[in-house]
């Protein structure tokens, strides 16, 4: 009986740390350097309009990224950009205040989620002022720094919405590039 104790004992020992081997890589964060083009759209909830109002907003969208990730090299990586928060929201102007979640996934080129690398940042803020393109910093969930500039189209469509208090959706380009490689 001793024995058999033992075994199980051992058994669940090596059980243990096998996979505390296993939660400690998983741990590790994912570290890029570089740039990223993406295009998508910021959705606004609820609607805005001229004047700044409390609300929340997103942003995803997509594109290449090229430069290093965990200290490989990748050229034209497919990425998703995603980040969202509050803030006071209007196209006249808009706050928006530090700390907003958001993070880059790179595609490994496969169908799977799970082979997919994230790196995770915090929005700084920015504060903008009927203008068509902004300029932003995020920070890595660990370390680094990425800025970068959104762009939006000032077509009569976007103009109309704005005025009626019902711009939900607008197109926008972003341009990224770390200026110190981003750990999250």
């Amino acid at each position: 009986m001793i024995e058999r104790t033992g075994r199980v004992a051992a058994v669940t020992a090596a059980a243990v740390l096998a996979f505390a081997g296993v939660a400690d890589a998983r741990q590790s964060p994912d570290v890029f350097d570089g740039s990223c083009e993406f295009d998508g759209s910021m959705t606004f909830t609820p609607p805005v309009g001229t004047l700044p109002a409390a609300g929340g907003w997103a942003f995803d969208a997509s594109g290449p990224c090229e430069g290093t990730l965990n200290g490989e090299a990748v050229s034209a990586t497919p990425a998703e950009f995603h980040i969202a928060g509050p803030g006071d929201l209007g196209c006249g102007a808009s706050v928006v205040p530090e700390g907003s979640p958001g993070n880059v996934t790179f595609s490994r080129g496969t169908r799977r989620r799970s082979d997919d690398v994230v790196v995770e940042f915090r929005f700084g803020t920015f504060v903008q002022v009927a203008v068509s393109s902004i300029p932003w910093h995020a920070t890595g969930a660990v370390s680094g720094d990425l800025v970068g500039i959104s762009t939006f189209p000032g077509d009569q469509q976007i103009v109309e919405s704005c005025a009626g208090g019902t711009l939900g959706t607008i197109p926008s380009h972003v341009s990224a590039r770390t200026v110190r490689p981003l750990v999250g």
